[in-house]
């Protein structure tokens, strides 16, 4: 048989939480890291008092969906002409590590040791395993200790993907992951309706590190490997209630995780507007009723 393309999605966290996806039917069980927002689901009132605290709150989630996206971007491409050739060399310059591939087109599993792919100009080496079972237009993936390293970052996941496709050709995507990035364990999930064109709707859940849980609703993102993100959601922040975000330009290349650059815009119910600008990978400067202020990210 020739392969001519088997596909392994590596990570994905970014097809998260809560809008509603039609993946019920499929057979599958709820992960370990299946998550619910409990929070506060009423209008927030920005304030002098809490605006520290939205911006922190905003700003780790996004940080942990855009990693988790970052990561589930990530593809290994294998070619085939023999369906005994089951081990595929990486492709960075002075690197010998392999992927193993066993099982089928449809069925089977990877071990990655030391692979090495680049991807939008980055070398990201991978370690780890997942598995991947496709039925009844059901594609699943399991991802257990998948260990991927690029410049500062060493990010972990486990869990799973579930992506059904429609007789539409639409389709509707299950995530749920646990996201370790430098050693800070985050759950993320996702839940993505996208139409046969991949015109999409996105709701994403995070868990932090402390165990507090926001949400993002209709999210919209555009970014890739070049780690400049734009954002518009509703966030729903547990301790205060749901805002509008804008976030424009967001670099996320800090070696500590924080943000580099770029801008956002928080909004509450009553029209009032946080504006913040990313300095460097420490401080923002935040403006609020016309009063600016540097503060620690």
């Amino acid at each position: 048989m020739n392969y001519k393309l088997v596909t392994a999605l590596l990570a994905t966290t970014f097809f998260v939480t809560g809008c509603g996806t039609s993946t019920e039917g499929n057979g599958n069980n709820s992960s370990s890291y299946s998550i619910s927002y409990t929070g506060l689901t009423t209008p927030a009132v920005l304030s002098e008092e809490n605006i520290q605290d939205v911006v922190r709150e905003s700003t780790s989630s996004i940080r942990s969906i855009v990693y988790g996206d970052y990561y589930s971007g990530i593809t290994v491409l294998l070619e085939s002409n023999d369906e005994s050739d089951n081990t595929i060399e990486d492709d960075c310059l002075g690197s010998d590590g392999i992927a193993e591939f066993t099982g089928s087109r449809y069925n089977g599993s990877m071990v990655f040791n030391d692979y090495c792919k680049e991807i939008g100009g980055r070398d990201i080496t991978v370690n780890g395993g997942m598995t991947y079972l496709y039925s009844n237009d059901i594609f699943d993936f399991h991802y257990s200790d998948l260990i991927m390293e690029v410049v500062d970052d060493i990010v972990k996941i486990d869990g799973r993907t579930s992506e059904f496709f429609n007789d539409d050709d639409s389709s509707d995507t299950l995530t749920e992951i646990e996201v370790t990035i430098n050693g800070v364990n985050q759950i993320v999930n996702h839940t993505t309706f996208c139409t046969a064109d991949y015109v999409c709707v996105q709701d994403s859940t995070v868990q932090n590190s402390d165990s507090s849980v926001n949400q993002f609703e209709n999210l919209d993102r555009f970014g890739g490997p070049t780690r400049v993100y734009d954002f518009t959601s509703t966030f729903y922040s547990h301790s205060y209630g749901h805002v509008e975000l804008v976030a424009s330009d967001l670099v996320l290349t800090c070696a500590n995780g924080n943000i580099s650059g770029g801008d956002l815009a928080i909004t509450d119910d009553n029209l009032n507007t946080l504006n913040v600008v990313f300095n460097d990978c420490n401080t923002m400067t935040m403006t609020f009723t016309g009063v600016s202020e540097i503060v620690d990210q």
